[in-house]
């Protein structure tokens, strides 16, 4: 290789904070060293996919990089097409260019395009689209799905013409269980971090499981498979809770086998049947329940989402009364809380979907009832609160004696019973009991514990009722089954304790199977490619595993730790530290003594072991269970503490029991049931689906490529990709290898007539000859192996051919340039020489025409001046003709101007003496108008006058009517009181009568007044009669005059050939019409005055007979 290489290549960069991201090769200097590439602007990440075609505007400044951080000192190249676009895989296996940044930039390509799945040989990836697709996931498509991969008799793999989808998944497990002959249990696991979307595609998968027993098109349900399906939920409601990252998230592990009744599946092929192997029942397994989320969590988190459905419900007090008025506020164990749905759903309804999955699984009535209390007693027993007795901090006592007298009722318990299991602990030696006093803090870790034990008997009693309901006897039927693996993925936060190490050993365990079926895949295609499996070289996580479960591993110390007196967290690290020193896999912490690490197949975590020994044993007294059982609740009395999942732990394993334990730890509980889990597991043939969450913020369309990234590690999927191409990374068709790279071979290593896979072999001999390396044994080893269909490529090799295929372009390129151009060249020269001539030719012929144009012009001239002198002298004979009869009509028009000048005349005559009389009619009128309104004013005043005057007489009289009014009831009671005095009240009446008397004239004289002025009035209006007369008079003139002008005006327009005399007429009576209107106006404003109602209308009739008139 040259020690500088001119590219233009699509490559990817490391990025802390973006992982990968997209730039352009520009040179390798330095041997190969260093790189010179061209990144990218970019505001944000979600905007990278590729810059294969982006302008050198688009790019930053270039920059030179270290190659040594690098795989085989290469940049990893992008998967472009010719255009610079991002390919689009639905199956990864097929990238050309395979490695951790390609996969990572394919998902996020088909995650923008709404594709939420893509294929990795056997295995699907889903990515949560945080929206419901609906399009991928109706009846129809669950119908296609069937019949293509389970129903239609294929020859090829019928995947290659589908998109990626879990259905495939689903049908395909179906199939595998149905295949005549062969047929195997088959098993689906599903991983994934909290909020990937685990449990929605567990349920995805379930559902078209039980549609796909139908061939044809019609939805397949019956009450088995309705209680199948609707048992998920209520696994949900006991099981999840919402988290920081997830709404809904599964806080326990389950392994749900689907039953089929195989001895229906006749010898007939089971693509010609319908239903032959049915849905008969499922049975459920349950792992490692997260009981810590009983008793405390996060603020912004919740506990099982049960709690909450159950005080949400409006029912909620016919399963015990006290819950009337309860909030979550009101128990500690739940406290504050602001979520009051989930995933669109009020907790209210979740509780009413909850109670009926659990009546169709048979739970209802006393049952609901007993297991409702059951829940309550949970929630019931964080509200105990413990103190010192009597001062003494070493002994305690229950301090909230009204919670505890309301737990015992609950439970059927008395309340001193109670009390004094949880404060006291009874100890058994040397065949003599003794009871020891438990201080206020081992007194309410005690209650915790009875409330987490009480709280997984719940979950486990629910199961069992489940499984009760739904699962088949074995005995009675030929079962096969299909698994569905639900399991919480790898974790790793800034803090990992024991429930970290337990998850994080499941994962060690199924990612060593998922090792192992990669591997077994891989050897099926190179065994069909006629590969050498030699060599395949992989590295499995048995080391890890070896750590963990050795007989001196961290499980057996951890459980020696705990049946050990005083045994403590710091004690187990030491141990576990210096008897593992020589383990490869395990982690020193070099500042905290507390803390441990271990190289995960995901990555490296660091583990506290605080709380290890503790959360480990997971206790509960002899005196708690013993207590408990006394109870009126059957799922409490029944009390068995061990887990129904556990193995009976290894001898070398089992803690030593004491008399206040009664359960084996959580470990060898735990290591029991994987144990179990693995078993079922290698008797199936096992498929997988890998959850990716593809951002933290919950939103649509938007990728992190950090947080995918460690998820794709911790799926194993790139481990996986790793195995698959331990030794070869990268893979093409052999016909895409010859098209693409034969023009890099000169004419001496022709191929023709040769097979393809020996076209390529000869090829790429040639042209990877100097990558040959030498292996150990002195071999010498290729670069490449050509299989029958495909070239598989050794790291490096295809990345060299790439580079130097663009090289090998740019020379041909110039090749062809030059002959193009000499073409050119002489085709121009030809092309010229054509034009000269035919230039030629085309000034002659055009010669030859303008003579010819040039004659017919003449010819036609001389005609044309022939037509016209004849015209000429036709014009004037007209315009003498025409000119006699214009001075005819001359003398004619003078004539009629003439009549019309005379006519004039006496119509302005006319109109001056009629304009006379108007004016001398108008000063009459205004003084006739003045001296009526005079007399009118002094009359109105004497009206006024004289009723100022009757309204006073009358408030005079009003004033004396009312005295003597006065003066009659002081007399009357004078008349009453003193009899003696009754000829002084005669005269005194005398005199009021003769007062009367007057008034009665005076109210004559005001009458009269009163008939005096009604008269006025009458001459008055007589008097506006007569004003109005002579205004109707004056309109009939005013009529007359406008008809008269209308009558004149006319006869001038017809008559009148004089424009100007016209304009006179018209104008002058237009102000013959105004002095009209200013007249009436003038009489219509003395009538208003006078008191009488416009005659408006008059005028608007007489104006309107104007206009008509005109």
């Amino acid at each position: 290789m040259t020690d500088s290489i001119d590219t233009e290549t699509p490559v990817y960069l490391k990025s802390a904070a973006h992982g990968w991201i997209p730039a352009v090769l520009l040179k390798q200097v330095a041997g190969g060293k260093m790189a010179r590439v061209a990144v990218p602007k970019f505001k944000h990440e979600n905007d990278l996919l590729t810059c294969g075609k982006m302008s050198k505007a688009q790019l930053m400044d270039t920059i030179d990089i270290p190659l040594s951080e690098y795989d085989n000192n290469v940049l990893p190249v992008q998967n472009v097409d010719a255009n610079g676009n991002l390919e689009d895989y639905k199956d990864m296996v097929e990238l050309p260019f395979m490695h951790e940044a390609a996969i990572l930039y394919n998902l996020k390509l088909r995650h923008k395009n709404q594709k939420p799945y893509t294929r990795t040989a056997d295995i699907v990836i889903a990515i949560n689209p945080y929206h419901w697709l609906n399009h991928l996931y109706t009846h129809e498509k669950q119908t296609y799905y069937s019949n293509r991969l389970v129903w239609d008799n294929n020859e090829e793999d019928p995947r290659a013409t589908l998109e990626p989808h879990v259905y495939e998944i689903s049908a395909l497990a179906y199939k595998g269980l149905i295949r005549e002959g062969e047929g195997k249990d088959q098993s689906i696991l599903v991983s994934g971090e909290s909020g990937a979307g685990k449990t929605e595609t567990v349920k995805i998968c379930l559902n078209h499981i039980a549609s796909t027993q139908a061939k044809e098109d019609y939805y397949y349900e019956d009450q088995i498979v309705k209680r199948v399906v609707e048992s998920n939920p209520l696994l949900e409601a006991f099981g999840n809770a919402k988290t920081r990252r997830n709404d809904n998230s599964s806080r326990f592990g389950k392994y749900l086998q689907l039953q089929f009744d195989k001895s229906h599946n006749r010898t007939e092929s089971y693509g010609t049947r319908r239903g032959q192997v049915p849905l008969v029942g499922s049975k459920c397994d349950v792992y490692l329940l997260e009981k810590n989320r009983v008793v405390q969590h996060d603020d912004q988190e919740r506990s099982f989402h049960i709690f909450y459905q159950l005080l949400a419900s409006p029912d909620k007090t016919q399963y015990w009364s006290e819950l009337q008025g309860k909030t979550p506020e009101s128990y500690s164990y739940l406290g504050r809380c602001t979520t009051t749905s989930i995933e669109g759903v009020s907790d209210a309804d979740h509780f009413r979907h909850t109670v009926e999955a659990l009546q169709l699984v048979g739970v209802q009535g006393r049952d609901l009832h007993m297991l409702m209390q059951a829940i309550c007693a949970v929630l019931q027993l964080g509200n105990l609160r413990f103190g010192a007795l009597h001062g003494d901090s070493d002994k305690s006592t229950v301090v909230s004696l009204e919670e505890l007298r309301v737990l015992g009722d609950l439970i059927g318990i008395a309340p001193q019973n109670l009390s004094m299991c949880m404060t006291e602990r009874t100890f058994t030696t040397s065949g003599e009991t003794h009871k020891v006093p438990l201080n206020p803090i081992m007194a309410k870790d005690g209650c915790d514990a009875l409330a987490k034990e009480i709280y997984q008997k719940v979950f486990l009693w629910v199961t069992k009722k489940i499984n009760d309901a739904t699962s088949v006897d074995e005995t009675a039927m030929k079962l096969g089954y299909i698994g569905l693996l639900d399991i919480f993925g790898f974790e790793t936060f800034e803090v990992n304790r024991f429930e970290q190490l337990c998850i994080n050993y499941a994962n060690e365990k199924l990612q060593q199977k998922f090792t192992q079926d990669v591997f077994t895949n891989v050897e099926k295609e190179y065994i069909a490619e006629g590969i050498d499996l030699a060599e395949i070289k992989y590295e499995d996580n048995g080391e890890v595993l070896e750590l963990i479960e050795h007989r001196s591993g961290l499980i057996a110390l951890l459980n020696e730790e705990c049946v050990r007196p005083k045994g403590n967290d710091f004690e187990y690290v030491q141990k576990a530290l210096a008897i593992n020193k020589d383990a490869s896999k395990l982690m020193i912490h070099r500042t905290d003594r507390l803390s441990f690490g271990i190289k995960h197949y995901a990555g490296d975590v660091m583990y506290s072991a605080e709380y290890f020994v503790t959360r480990n044993l997971d206790t509960l007294p002899t005196d708690l269970q013993e207590c408990m059982e006394k109870s009126s609740n059957e799922i409490l009395s029944i009390f068995q503490a061990d887990d129904v999942h556990a193995q009976k732990p290894h001898p070398h394993n089992a803690p030593r029991q004491k008399s206040n334990i009664v359960a084996a730890t959580v470990w060898t509980k735990y290591r029991g049931q994987l144990e179990n889990l693995m078993k079922n597991l290698r008797q199936t043939e096992s498929r997988y689906i890998r959850c990716i969450k593809p951002n933290t913020e919950k939103k649509e369309l938007l990728m992190e490529h950090n947080l995918v990234v460690d998820q794709l590690r911790c799926a194993g999927v790139v481990a996986g990709i790793t195995i698959a191409r331990s030794v070869f990374p990268n893979r093409l068709p052999n016909s895409l290898v010859l098209t693409r790279y034969s023009n890099m071979c000169d004419a001496r290593s022709s191929t023709a007539g040769q097979k393809s896979a020996e076209k390529c072999k000869l090829l790429l001999n040639w042209l990877l000859k100097d990558m040959d390396a030498v292996n150990e044994n002195g071999d010498k080893v290729k670069a490449f192996v050509v299989g029958k269909t495909k070239t598989f490529f050794r790291a490096g090799a295809l990345e060299w051919l790439e580079s130097h295929r663009i090289r090998s372009v740019d020379l041909q390129a110039i090749i062809i340039q030059k002959v193009a151009r000499s073409w050119l060249v002489r085709n121009k020269g030809k092309r010229l020489n054509h034009r000269r001539r035919m230039e030629e030719e085309a000034r002659r012929r055009e010669e030859q025409a303008r003579l010819a144009h040039e004659a017919r012009l003449r010819e036609e001239e001389q005609q044309r001046k022939a037509e016209h002198q004849k015209k000429i002298r036709e014009m004037e004979a007209t315009i003498q003709r025409l000119e006699a009869q214009a001075e005819a009509e001359s003398r004619m028009q003078q004539e009629r101007l003439k009549a019309a000048r005379e006519r004039a005349e006496l119509l302005r005559e006319e109109k001056e003496m009629l304009a006379e009389r108007i004016e001398e009619r108008k000063a009459k009128d205004v003084r006739q108008r003045i001296a009526t309104k005079e007399l009118q004013k002094k009359q109105l005043d004497e009206i006024k006058r004289a009723i100022m005057f009757l309204q006073q007489q009358n408030k005079l009289l009003q004033k004396e009517h009312m005295k003597l009014e006065l003066k009659l009831e002081q007399e009357m009671l004078r008349l009453n009181n003193a009899s003696s005095n009754c000829n002084m009240l005669e005269d005194s009446l005398s005199n009021m009568y003769a007062s009367a008397d007057k008034v009665s004239r005076n109210h004559d004289s005001l009458s009269r007044g009163i008939d005096s002025a009604k008269q006025e009035n009458e001459k008055m209006s007589a008097r506006v009669d007569d004003a109005q007369s002579r205004y109707m008079a004056q309109a009939e003139t005013r009529l007359h005059l406008q008809r008269n002008m209308a009558r004149i005006l006319n006869l001038a327009q017809d008559k009148c050939r004089d424009h100007s005399l016209l304009e006179f007429i018209q104008s002058t009576a237009y102000e013959c019409e105004n002095d009209s209107k200013v007249i009436m106006a003038g009489l219509e404003a003395e009538l208003d005055d006078s008191g009488r109602p416009s005659l408006t209308p008059l005028s608007d009739h007489s104006s309107s007979g104007t206009d008509r008139s005109q």
